[in-house]
């Protein structure tokens, strides 16, 4: 009898642990799904500078969207000790999800140092570009400039067909 209590006792632990871990698998797995959220929406830098600043505001939100997430990473880490200290063996697609999950705020932090120099290296590349552009409109005005005062130099009414090919021609 003892020994078939001892059985039904180890069955229904097992059982609890089981379910445990499935619970625990879940809010591992929505906590991914949130930091994988995170990190696809800035994987892809656009080159648009409006998209850039509207990008910079979420990357300013994210820490705190982070912290919104810590209580259930460290619920999940200190769940997976508890099953650790029953001997529960877990597998190592549940241990990779367990570092995995630990390693959530770390791996944002690192996107997001990444997403904030690509930031800045679009926006310094923008200006850069935007500088170049303004020199040469301004050397192209120029060369209108001077083009159009030598018109000032055709004023002879002899020489008005010359000067309407000399206009053509400019």
């Amino acid at each position: 009898v003892r020994d078939a209590l001892a059985e039904k006792c180890d069955a229904m632990g097992l059982k609890v642990v089981g379910r445990i871990l499935k619970r625990l698998k879940r809010r591992c797995h929505d906590v991914g799904e949130v930091s994988v959220g995170f990190a696809r929406n800035w994987s892809k830098m656009p080159k648009i500078l409006k998209i850039c600043t509207e990008k910079k505001e979420f990357m300013a939100a994210v820490s705190g969207k982070v912290a919104e997430q810590q209580p259930g990473i460290d619920l999940c880490l200190m769940e997976f000790g508890l099953l650790e200290e029953f001997r529960f063996k877990i597998g190592r697609e549940d241990t990779k999800l367990r570092w995995t999950t630990a390693g959530w705020p770390r791996t944002i932090s690192e996107l997001l140092l990444q997403a904030q120099t690509t930031a800045t290296d679009t926006r310094a590349t923008f200006f850069s570009a935007m500088q170049d552009d303004q020199r040469r409109f301004l050397s192209e005005v120029e060369d209108t400039v001077k083009i159009v005062n030598k018109f000032n130099t055709h004023t002879s009414l002899d020489r008005i067909a010359s000067n309407a090919k000399h206009a053509r021609a400019t």
